[in-house]
């Protein structure tokens, strides 16, 4: 039963992959306006048409064509399936010819709803006009702010006023028209927002690029995922199989294989919410990215942090406390009660060590010669002193004087001063130091331009028909124009 079920997904789930059209079919499907019906205008999804800007939008085209020549076609798409829109747009421009044939002078605004992306393609003619740059902020600014808001008339109409007023005046700098212009529209948010008709509903995805991409590696997080809990299961019992095979004792064996165990589980445990993220993501969109990944991720990541610390310090004094082999007989010396006698018995240096807490000692007796032995681990203080080169205990302590200030033009001079507690063993050494140097940080200056009002000079009256020809005037694209996520 598994096996014919496994056939079956194996047999069906190519057809899914190999169903989606190319962009060659994507544009056979695809009437030219103009040809149509004489508009600049194609929208597949129902919303401008639902919203009756439609009509609006097309006379501000067309007096836009009128009065500068310059056509302008908009292009409006439920799903282009994983076809990238940047393509499609260069194809459908090329295909319909937007723009004067001798001046190539077309625009093109082609919008994929489902995958929240606009794209601006621009025909050669206008291309030192309406630049990368330029096109890429016309959407930033003008476009994408009520495209978030579902206020798709408000964001045409921002984006043709502003064009408009570009391409009206060639010879002012784009990027301060774009700054500078004032429309009499609503804020985004703020605007009436278009009303989408019921089998568009499920187009309106946030995030429908990046989920599409996180999906096509949906078998990339399960495969590494699997394979991670392998691996790091494979290196726990490696461990294991190592340590027991070690000349240790049961104790260190069972503290060695916990770290180890530890990890290997900490690993799995990110490496698998990093695949169920991936998946989760993939199908149910960025807002549940919180909640399946980064919660999860910084909780283990601060409770490494915060107790690693302490359960290495923890294991490094168990392991150290285990049995040892003696330094007399080589059997077994285990941890004895620290007695007066027993610490009184330590040498000036080691009771300096203790007192400073530097290091911290514990006392082993062998059960056969009775040999005490002595074991150290280091304590709170240990990185505060150095070892010194006379009595070999770790009590020198380092002081520092300025001789000479360190300047902005060049460095300056100490006296390190080494002290041991032990045997009294005194250093002096001059070192030179660095040089000031001043962390300057780079502030943006902004212009201001004039503030007073732009209106276009061309009014829209609702009497206005669309242009006189009913096709496009032939022109052609490279590729220009910019596009932008919302």
């Amino acid at each position: 039963m598994i096996n014919n079920l496994l056939l079956f997904i194996l047999f069906i789930f190519p057809s899914f992959l190999n169903s989606q059209q190319t962009i060659s079919e994507i544009i056979s499907t695809l009437e030219n306006p103009k040809k149509a019906n004489g508009s600049w205008i194609l929208d597949k999804t129902g919303i401008l048409q639902e919203s009756g800007s439609l009509k609006e939008l097309n006379q501000i085209i067309d007096s836009i064509e009128k009065d500068t020549e310059n056509e302008i076609a908009i292009v409006m798409l439920p799903d282009i399936g994983d076809n990238v829109p940047k393509t499609l747009a260069t194809e459908i421009f090329n295909t319909w010819g937007i723009g004067k044939k001798d001046k190539n002078n077309g625009v093109l605004i082609l919008h994929v709803l489902k995958q929240r992306r606009i794209e601006i393609e621009t025909g050669y003619g206008v291309e030192s006009i309406l630049t990368d740059v330029v096109c890429k902020e016309l959407l930033r600014k003008k476009t994408s702010p009520y495209f978030k808001e579902g206020e798709f008339s408000i964001g045409y109409k921002s984006l043709l006023l502003t064009m408009d007023n570009i391409l009206r005046n060639p010879y002012d700098p784009p990027l301060k028209i774009i700054n500078s212009t004032y429309q009499s529209l609503a804020l985004p948010g703020k605007g009436i927002k278009d009303k989408i008709p019921e089998n568009m509903l499920s187009k309106v995805d946030p995030g429908y690029e990046k989920k599409m991409i996180w999906r096509k590696r949906a078998i990339y997080f399960i495969s590494a995922s699997i394979l991670s809990f392998i691996l790091f299961r494979i290196a726990m019992l490696g461990s294991a199989t190592y340590w027991k095979k070690k000349n240790l004792t049961k104790f260190q064996r069972e503290n060695k294989f916990s770290v180890y165990s530890i990890l290997a589980h900490g690993f799995s445990i990110i490496i698998c919410n990093i695949g169920i993220t991936g998946l989760l993501y993939s199908f149910l969109g960025s807002k549940f990215i919180v909640f399946f990944f980064l919660i999860p991720l910084i909780l283990i990541i601060i409770a490494i942090v915060f107790y690693s610390k302490s359960l290495f310090k923890t294991w490094e004094r168990k392991i150290s406390l285990a049995p040892i082999p003696c330094e007399k007989c080589g059997k077994y010396a285990y941890e004895i009660p620290k007695t007066n006698k027993l610490i009184n018995s330590l040498s000036k240096g080691d009771k300096l060590e203790v007192e400073r807490k530097i290091f911290e000692f514990s006392f082993f007796e062998c059960k056969s010669c009775n040999h005490i032995s002595i074991q150290k681990y280091n304590g709170k203080s240990f990185h505060k002193f150095h070892p010194c080169p006379e009595c070999n205990f770790r009590t020198i302590e380092k002081k520092y004087k300025t001789i000479t200030e360190a300047t902005y033009q060049s460095g300056g001079e100490q006296l390190e001063e080494s002290k041991c507690m032990n045997c009294k063993y005194t250093a002096s050494i001059k070192k030179k130091t660095s040089k000031i140097y001043v962390s300057v940080s780079s502030s943006s200056s902004s212009s201001s331009y004039s503030s007073s009002s732009y209106s276009s000079s061309s009014s829209y009256s609702s009497d206005s028909s669309s242009s006189s020809s009913s096709d496009f005037g032939g022109g052609s694209s490279g590729g220009g124009g910019a596009g932008d996520s919302y």
